[in-house]
């Protein structure tokens, strides 16, 4: 079994996003100052995610989670199938890391810098939107929207919390139900500091 590579990427000051605040913000899941093979891989991989050139992107993301067994390199993966569009991968790799990483909400993340182009961010978001309203209730898609929701301040707490909500009015698997429920305690126990801290 492979040891976890210590990235610290999810271990970092609540207060940012606590305050909501994009200073500090986590806009990259690649070490930068690292020359070891899961570095190495990770930046290849966000290389490729940039460029639009998925599969290379995700074999590299997959190539460090070999090595690395982290929670970043699966965000990373699961960033990849949701740019191409496989929502049920995308949900998978999520629900892996919501396992890991319980209070993922409370991470400084702002997904939208991973894109060289926002407009393929905006791009990819409005697909998304169009396959919810083709199919309402999609306890995957629920969990999609909530996380780029909640990361996203154009976007924001509002679409999150109704996207968890919508996702959990319907019938579910026992994994998607866990994932949502997961997802809607982190992000209900940060709206309740920050609501504290006023």
């Amino acid at each position: 079994m492979n040891q976890p590579v210590d990235t610290g990427k999810f271990v970092g000051p609540e207060e940012s996003v606590l305050a909501g605040d994009d200073a500090g913000a986590i806009t990259s899941l690649a070490p930068t100052s690292d020359e070891s093979p899961y570095a190495q891989a990770m930046r290849e991989g966000e290389r490729a995610f940039k460029a639009r050139q998925y599969a290379t992107a995700f074999s590299r993301f997959e190539a460090a989670y070999q090595i690395g067994n982290d929670p970043e390199s699966l965000l990373s993966m699961a960033h990849t199938k949701f740019a191409a569009g496989s929502y049920a991968a995308c949900a998978y790799y999520l629900r892996q890391v919501l396992r890991e990483v319980p209070q993922l909400p409370r991470v400084n993340l702002r997904p939208r810098a991973f894109y060289g182009d926002p407009t393929v961010y905006v791009t990819d978001l409005r697909r998304l939107e169009d396959d919810i309203a083709r199919r309402p209730g999609d306890a995957e898609t629920a969990l999609i929207n909530a996380y780029f929701s909640w990361f996203d301040p154009d976007r924001g707490v509002r679409v999150a919390r109704q996207a968890v909500t919508d996702g959990l009015a319907s019938p579910n698997t026992p994994q998607a139900t866990q994932a949502l429920e997961m997802f809607q305690e982190a992000m209900l126990s940060v709206l309740q500091e920050r609501a504290a801290s006023r």
